[in-house]
């Protein structure tokens, strides 16, 4: 087993600045986790105190059932994959790969054997005698990342390992981590601020701000059902946009009334912000650019689920294009449809798919619906 678990861990450093701040959560035997935040919300600290790197403040972590606290880095059983690689420049590819092994004694044949298997499956079989600036920088993540799984740990730590690559090579190597993960069905603990990386890798992921674990949860889950207005701000890209807005009834519907639009609620929505006393009061109203749509192409659409938009900049990105619209002074990002040109100075009908919309709670952020 190779189960992570956390119970109200804690990081304070002598000047009194928190890093964590009573992380509790279970990393399952198996499981591809991504902590994903802004810089200084603490996922490098967290990854650092597992890997035995920080000392523990307060709290209580183990590994395979084993408390941790006091073991040193080298008996925790772990890897870890730098940002920057951390080769031996004047060793070859195979005694890179190979030194971990020969200073824990690993019989020569054994050795061989592992990096073999790691060079077959890493594409770096033909590269083994090269020395690392002979290499691409993907092929030096590479192998960085064979050294690790020749040790065959029980869990693997991964600390930003793809920010030093280029687009393309970020895009190959997202591919390359989600085979190995499934061939070799190791526990990963991958810390990123890439939240596209993140919703591709994770088979669950932990959002933190300011050292707090804000919410934990399967991709989807965090893209569909944020527990606050940060995680959906930080899902999802383009970002979510967002509206200071006001809670109104009208006859027999609710709407929310924000700048440039007055649109109804779903049933679900009005019923809960009911139950809440929300009528009249200020809300935060949330839709992704996805969501909203050109009604040009959804002539069907409810009127009072609509608003009119000046057009600002239009992106033309092939299978879809961004358009960067006004609502009074409020700028909003869409995604439209590829085919969906909207001239920049004209007016755009628009329409809100509200069934995937969002209101969450002014003063704490909290989701109210």
């Amino acid at each position: 087993m190779a189960e992570i678990a956390l119970s109200n861990l804690r990081k304070v450093y002598p000047n009194g600045y928190v890093g964590v701040a009573g992380a509790s959560l279970t990393i399952n035997d198996g499981e591809f986790a991504v902590i994903v935040g802004p810089s200084g919300s603490g996922k490098t600290t967290l990854l650092r105190m597992v890997a035995g790197l920080e000392d523990i403040t307060s709290g209580e972590m183990s590994i395979g059932g084993t408390l941790v606290n006091d073991v040193s880095p080298k008996d925790r059983d772990i890897a870890m994959v730098f940002q920057n690689y951390a080769l031996y420049p004047h060793m070859s590819i195979y005694e890179n790969m190979a030194f971990g092994l020969r200073l824990r004694g690993i019989p020569k044949p054994e050795i061989d054997r592992r990096v073999s298997e790691a060079a077959q499956f890493l594409q770096l079989a033909d590269r083994l005698e090269n020395k690392p600036k002979q290499l691409s920088g993907g092929q030096r993540q590479r192998v960085a990342v064979g050294r690790a799984i020749v040790r065959k740990p029980k869990v693997f730590l991964f600390d930003e390992p793809l920010s030093n690559l280029d687009a393309k090579l970020r895009v190959e190597m997202r591919v390359e981590l989600a085979r190995l993960h499934r061939r070799i069905d190791a526990t990963i603990l991958y810390v990123t601020h890439d939240q596209v990386e993140a919703m591709t890798l994770a088979t669950r992921i932990i959002v933190m701000k300011d050292g707090h674990i804000q919410q934990v949860g399967a991709p989807l889950e965090l893209y569909s059902r944020p527990t606050n207005r940060f995680v959906a701000g930080f899902i999802g890209s383009p970002a979510m946009n967002f509206f200071d807005s006001t809670v109104e009834q009208a006859e027999n519907h609710i709407f929310v009334k924000g700048p440039g639009f007055k649109i109804r609620l779903t049933p679900e929505q009005t019923e809960s912000l009911k139950k809440r006393g929300m009528i009249g009061k200020g809300v935060t109203f949330g839709i992704r650019p996805e969501h909203i749509h050109d009604r040009l192409f959804l002539p069907d659409a409810p009127a009072d689920q609509t608003f009119v938009a000046s057009v600002d900049v239009v992106e033309p990105m092939g299978a879809e294009t961004y358009a960067y619209v006004r609502l009074g002074e409020t700028m909003i990002v869409v995604r439209l449809r590829g085919d969906a040109l909207p001239k920049v100075g004209s007016q755009i009908d628009l329409v809100c798919d509200m069934s995937r919309s969002h209101l969450f709670d002014k003063e704490t952020g909290a989701a109210l619906a």
